[in-house]
């Protein structure tokens, strides 16, 4: 089974590759999150797609992975328009 945390993708990375780029889509988001979390020096850059922001439909408020995501934005935001 699949943990949406990232460590499988390591572990195959263990054996292929010191560091990538990954691309997540849907579930893919969750796992690239994790990573990103977990392990950052093994990724070179993390694009996400077919997912959102935004809290639960509930208006929970955000989990840690979100605000992680929602801080590097700010931070990418800042680098770029300083340019």
């Amino acid at each position: 089974m699949t943990t949406l945390d990232g460590r499988d993708v390591i572990s195959v990375m263990d054996t292929l590759v010191a560091e990538s780029a990954l691309l997540g889509l849907l579930d893919g988001v969750h796992i690239g999150l994790g990573m990103a979390k977990l392990f950052p020096q093994r990724l070179l850059s993390l694009v996400i797609g077919a997912t959102t922001a935004d809290a639960s439909e509930d208006n929970a408020e955000p989990g840690p992975l979100l605000k992680m995501f929602r801080r590097g934005c700010r931070r990418a935001m800042r680098r770029w328009w300083k340019t």
